[in-house]
């Protein structure tokens, strides 16, 4: 263990000397210096049964991504990007969930089609933020219209889901699923008329006309499933 201590310590400081002398890489270098020493620990949280959770800090928008001083004077644009993609990445991670845990077939196809794409959604939210904002903070924003008191509450209920199967995690999958996209709609439809760049809005549009429909699946499955909310 000393030994690996040791070894990351002489890497994290060639680094960070390599920082020093070549200032166009400083930030690069000693970020990538400090998750060397910090060693396997992971930046997610984790459920007692090894699922990780992205964090409840919505500012993280990427690995290693410093936050921006003040993410609700970010360009609308920014704000939208970083905090969606936070968004879809706790949706996936909620899906991922179905294909082991499900009782009906169509949640579980309906989950892997959702997975596929926003994780392209988010790759595409990625492109569009390095062209347009790669060297500015992460500007996730938790005081958005549709994002306030979100995640009151959220781990506990996500082990709840985890650790629940057949009809009772349809359940709460379902519930659980309709209000992650209403907050989704909400952040669209509060941010669209601000954004300045036409690709950031057209797909604002898209995620939420998919979510739109997704919610009208969702409500006809609880109905013909006989699953009523609390």
């Amino acid at each position: 263990m000393s030994a690996d201590i040791s070894k990351r310590g002489c890497i994290a400081g060639v680094l960070i000397l390599m920082g020093i002398l070549m200032p166009t890489y400083k930030t690069l270098t000693i970020m990538v210096a400090a998750l060397i020493l910090a060693g396997p620990a992971s930046a997610q949280g984790q459920s007692e049964s090894g699922t990780q959770w992205p964090q409840t800090g919505m500012h993280q928008g990427g690995p290693g991504m410093q936050r921006h001083a003040n993410p609700d004077k970010a360009p609308a644009d920014q704000q939208f990007l970083d905090t969606m993609t936070t968004h879809h990445a706790q949706g996936i991670k909620m899906a991922e969930l179905v294909e082991s845990r499900a009782a009906h077939d169509e949640l579980k196809s309906f989950a892997k089609k959702m997975i596929d794409e926003q994780r392209q959604d988010i790759n595409q939210m990625q492109e569009v933020r390095q062209k347009l904002f790669a060297d500015q903070g992460s500007a996730a924003n938790m005081q958005m219209p549709g994002m306030r008191g979100a995640m009151k509450g959220r781990q506990t209920s996500m082990q709840k889901l985890e650790n629940s199967k057949g009809e009772t995690f349809d359940k709460m999958f379902l519930d659980m699923m309709t209000r992650h996209h209403q907050q989704a709609i909400k952040i669209s439809s509060a941010m669209m008329p601000k954004f300045t760049h036409q690709e950031v809005k057209d797909m604002a549009e898209k995620m939420k006309a998919s979510q739109q429909e997704d919610m009208k699946k969702m409500e006809a499955w609880k109905k013909q499933w006989k699953v009523t909310q609390k």
